[in-house]
């Protein structure tokens, strides 16, 4: 999993998205039990004949149910496209660079470290930080190449 500030954005896009889907659901249950005899005043009762003495369907009876489920479904469509959708993509773009890594690629680690692979196992890279100073890295902590390195890598 990548961490950084790409899951930090999707962290709080998640907080975002499940406080709009609460306010939503909570205003599309208000209107779904909203009382038409509720303006007729405290002791007043319906006429016997009238609309409003009639039993609903119930608080997803009716239009306001699946107004309920179209908004907690276009919450999920948003919160999909924006944030888990290029998460993915980012996700998968990692791993096909770290399957294409090469002995003497330049590379930055997750921590910040610059170097140069020198050497390849099955998970675990050793890269050369320094001159004859080589440490050993899970491949899952390489963040992705070191295009302008030569600064980073020279020596000093």
């Amino acid at each position: 999993m990548i961490s950084g500030p790409s899951s930090a954005l999707a962290a709080k896009a998640l907080a975002g998205a499940i406080s709009l889907s609460m306010w939503l659901i909570s205003v599309s249950t208000a209107f779904a039990q909203s009382d038409p005899a509720a303006g007729l005043g405290a002791g007043a009762a319906p006429a016997a004949g009238s609309a409003a003495a009639a039993p609903s369907g119930g608080p997803q009876g009716g239009p306001a149910g699946w107004i309920s489920w179209a908004m907690m479904l276009g919450v999920f469509a948003v919160f999909y496209f924006l944030v888990l959708r290029p998460q993915q993509k980012r996700t998968s773009q990692h791993k096909q660079f770290l399957d294409g890594l090469q002995v003497g690629a330049n590379v930055v680690t997750t921590g910040g470290v610059y170097g140069k692979i020198v050497g390849m196992e099955d998970q675990i890279a050793r890269v050369e930080i320094a001159d004859r100073v080589t440490i050993r890295v899970h491949k899952s902590h390489i963040a992705g190449a070191a295009n302008n390195a030569t600064e980073a890598l020279a020596p000093r």
